[in-house]
């Protein structure tokens, strides 16, 4: 009986010792993975009637974005995510562990706002100071500053269709690259 009881109670204890979530910590997660608008503003709606901090919103806003890879909406929030800076609170946050960090997406879109405008100048020093303030986003920055790169590179490149090209299949045979072209 005695090692019927401990057997018993080392298989109970562990799933009573399990925190069942409570509701803040189930707004949050819907904040963070909200998979569409809707989900987004009904996980808003309830956070604000649990009076969680704003903050709480405005990063799960960016999330989203980012997620859905919407860069014109984050471009639009930039200005709401400058003017949260100087009220940014540790004690407040879901994803970032100092200011610097949350200063990092503040100038990733207004890097993205850099692009849209193609100021590549503007571009270049947002997108450096992001990387200088959060060295561990670099994963999110480099693509942007990829993208920049082809796409610049891409503008110098011409095609001469007088060009020609040897038919590997059957050797000897020589065509242009128009003639080429045209059979496609």
């Amino acid at each position: 009986m005695k090692l019927f009881l401990t057997f018993l109670l080392s298989v109970i204890f562990p799933v009573l010792s399990q925190e069942i979530p409570n509701e803040r910590e189930k707004i949050l997660e819907a904040l963070l993975n909200a998979p569409d608008r809707v989900s987004l503003n009904q996980a808003i709606k309830a956070g604000k009637a649990a009076d969680l901090p704003e903050q709480l919103f405005l990063e799960a806003r960016f999330v989203f974005l980012v997620n859905e890879d919407n860069q014109e909406a984050l471009v639009a929030l930039s200005p709401e995510l400058e003017a949260h800076l100087p009220k940014f609170s540790s004690d407040d946050t879901m994803l970032f562990a100092v200011k610097e960090d949350f200063a990092s997406i503040v100038q990733y879109t207004k890097a993205l706002a850099a692009l849209q405008e193609n100021d590549s100048a503007l571009f270049k020093k947002h997108i450096t100071e992001a990387f200088w303030l959060a060295p561990s986003h670099a994963a999110q920055f480099a693509p942007l500053i990829n993208v920049r790169r082809i796409n610049e590179a891409m503008k110098t490149i011409t095609l001469d269709l007088n060009k020609e090209f040897e038919n590997q299949k059957s050797k000897g045979e020589v065509k242009s690259l128009e003639n080429i072209v045209g059979e496609s």
